[in-house]
């Protein structure tokens, strides 16, 4: 039962994956549930924690590209450190996003959390998030988190979007690991048996998923073309500056 619990808890943390999109209206919800919503997103995504995670796993997108890709692999080929440059042209816009688009992440999981449970649910999430053995579960869902499968499925991808299985795979592997490493304390576990069936907290962790993924895939146009105007100059600037390889 424990373990059971410590899955369905580590699929509450959001999938940590790179976007910014607008939230909706919030769903009508009294002052006290809201704040507690508000408190538990902020919690199981901390900007600390996912602005650099991200930024890393955006660099090694950038990395692996020419390994995934053949027009970036020739190109890579021609003008070794290209994409390197690219990405040093663009990490500072795309951190700015970052750190503006969190927020949106944020308000879409406070609106699922308010329409999927209670505030009494909420706060004994809180309230196990804050344990040792929750504080555990957070760091080494992050820490464990492995996006190549994600940055395979955008290299795939015609139009750059993430599938639902790719997202799966990683937070399925990031679940393995940390509850496999998890050191549980009973005492920090045992309040959510009676605060909150484990049917339901798998559920909420799913569409926990969901949400995220379709904040992701939900496109700027504005955000990206800054982003493509950087990377576009500095691979101009650089592929003029350098001979090609032979």
């Amino acid at each position: 039962m424990l373990r059971a619990l410590l899955f369905a808890a580590a699929a509450l943390a959001a999938t940590p994956v790179i976007a910014a999109q607008p939230a909706g209206t919030p769903p009508a919800a009294q002052p006290g549930a809201r704040q507690a919503a508000t408190e538990l997103a902020r919690l199981l995504a901390p900007r600390e924690t996912m602005i650099p995670l991200n930024m890393k796993w955006a660099e090694k997108s950038i990395e692996d590209l020419p390994k995934l890709d053949a027009e970036a692999g020739e190109f890579e080929r021609e003008f070794p450190g290209v994409h390197q440059a690219m990405w040093l042209a663009a990490k500072n816009e795309l951190r700015a996003q970052l750190d503006s688009g969190l927020p949106d992440l944020w308000a879409r999981l406070e609106q699922l959390y308010l329409a999927e449970m209670t505030e009494t649910e909420i706060r004994a999430l809180i309230a196990f998030y804050k344990t040792p053995t929750g504080k555990r579960l957070i760091e080494g869902m992050y820490g464990n988190s492995d996006l190549q499968p994600v940055i395979e499925s955008m290299a795939a991808s015609e139009d750059g979007s993430i599938s639902e299985q790719s997202v799966r795979a990683a937070t399925e592997e990031a679940k393995r690991k940390t509850v496999t490493a998890a050191n549980i304390d009973p005492k920090d576990i045992m309040p959510l048996v009676g605060a909150m069936p484990l049917a339901k907290m798998r559920a909420v962790g799913e569409k926990v998923q969901q949400v995220t993924l379709e904040w992701v895939n939900k496109e700027d146009p504005e955000q990206q073309e800054r982003i493509n105007k950087l990377m576009l100059e500095a691979a101009e600037r650089f592929t003029e500056s350098k001979a090609p390889a032979k």
